[in-house]
């Protein structure tokens, strides 16, 4: 029984080789003829530009109904990417300055001098300012990111 399965499956085996052997000489044979190379070639360009008409309608289209492109999409999306970089950065600097204004009341308080009497109005106001950005509820966490 064995020899038969294996029999059966090395007549197998040969007739797909020769099956292989004759589609790619078929192959070779009908694409190495001049004529069928160019009227491909020429579909092919047909279909390249068949394909920018379509791309330019779609566009246009999306353009007249006020809907974003995937070209939009990518844009926007790299837009975002940048602007939460940025965040990040200014986060980050917001809480080193905090940290600086922390440290120096510390050393002024050890020092015994009164914390506010230093600091002009000026700097005053931007400390503040420094605060109420650090206490707006999108400053806590990345709301980009759930």
């Amino acid at each position: 029984m064995s020899d038969n399965a294996s029999s059966t499956f090395e007549r197998l085996k040969k007739l797909g080789v020769q099956v292989e052997t004759e589609i790619n000489d078929f192959i070779k044979k009908e694409f190495d003829d001049k004529d069928c190379i160019r009227l491909l070639n020429k579909e092919l360009e047909k279909h390249a530009e068949t394909r920018k008409r379509f791309q330019r309608f779609q566009k246009e289209l999306l353009s007249q109904l006020h809907l974003p492109s995937k070209d939009d999409i990518a844009q926007l999306s790299s837009f975002i990417v940048q602007l939460e970089e940025k965040i990040d950065d200014l986060e980050e600097r917001v809480a080193d300055i905090q940290e600086k204004c922390i440290d120096s009341q510390e050393e002024n308080k050890s020092l015994g001098v009164n914390a506010g009497s230093n600091l002009d109005e000026k700097k005053k106001q931007k400390l503040e300012k420094l605060r109420m950005i650090m206490d707006m509820p999108h400053t806590k966490g990345n709301r980009f990111n759930g």
